[in-house]
């Protein structure tokens, strides 16, 4: 996931108190703060891949790219 201050970090990674981008109303990237993160596990299997290796999953800015660390090293291979 996008971060302000942290680049891209994994989503098991994401803590209370860092700030994510989200879609606002109006379509515009914002940040907001994350106040509590909570597992959630379902069944199945979805990789998406976009030209910019990114999308928005329930109005979250999140990459595509799942099983590499560094969004740049993936988006470029």
């Amino acid at each position: 996931m996008p971060t302000d201050k942290h680049g891209y970090v994994m989503a098991k990674n994401i803590h209370a108190g860092m700030n994510v981008y989200v879609m606002n109303d109006d379509g515009i990237l914002i940040t907001e703060t994350v106040s509590n993160v909570s597992d959630v596990v379902k069944q199945g299997y979805v990789a998406p891949l976009t030209v910019e290796g990114t999308l928005i999953v329930n109005n979250v800015a999140a990459s595509c790219y799942a099983t590499i660390d560094s969004h740049y090293i993936a988006h470029t291979v």
